[in-house]
């Protein structure tokens, strides 16, 4: 369950930012480096995510025709962006509205 949670944030930083780090869940979540690798992995691979690694930066850049995986106009995306805003805001890396 939790680790839905992630990837819906992964999925909003990409929306937002148009990238996203695994340091963004080390420092948002306090998770280790190992456990947000995975996540990314997961996330590219289950939601069929078009982004790509740079490797330089350390950094999955949202490529030219990413598309959200998640409707966040939906009434439980709503929900999600209050938890992760108030719940979880530990270092305000991003401001998500609904």
């Amino acid at each position: 369950m939790m680790d839905d949670m992630y990837i819906r944030y992964i999925d909003a930083l990409f929306l937002c930012n148009g990238f996203a780090r695994p340091k963004d869940l080390i420092e948002r979540f306090g998770m280790n480096r190992t456990k947000a690798s995975k996540l990314f992995s997961k996330y590219r691979d289950e939601m069929k995510a078009s982004v790509i690694f740079e490797v330089s930066s350390k950094t999955y850049v949202a490529s030219s025709d990413f598309e959200s995986s998640f409707n966040w106009h939906e009434p439980e995306a709503n929900e999600f962006i209050f938890c992760v805003n108030t719940v979880f805001d530990k270092v305000g890396l991003v401001e998500l509205k609904g």
